[in-house]
């Protein structure tokens, strides 16, 4: 007895690139990314992400651009001094 064969969605590999991208840009290994993965079994006998893992992405997404603006607010506030020339006498 055979096993079946199957072939990827073109969104799981668009994934794959997504998670090399992350992984490079928060120092978090690929393969831990990687082990998050679901897939299914569509109509059509390819193997894609499931509904759930998809909405999992984009919620992280959303958090990972809400935390990054924060920092960015809060880096822009922060005054850096430089030189002696920098501090202003009041």
């Amino acid at each position: 007895m055979s096993k079946k064969e199957y072939t990827f969605a073109d969104e799981i590999w668009h994934r794959v690139v997504q998670i090399v991208q992350e992984a490079m840009m928060t120092g978090v290994d690929c393969a831990d990314i990687m082990r998050q993965v679901r897939v299914v079994e569509n109509d059509e006998g390819v193997l894609a992400l499931t509904k759930g893992y998809k909405k999992m992405v984009n919620e992280n997404y959303e958090k990972m651009v809400k935390d990054a603006e924060e920092l960015k607010k809060a880096s822009t506030s922060i005054n850096i001094i430089t030189s002696k020339n920098d501090i202003k006498d009041n």
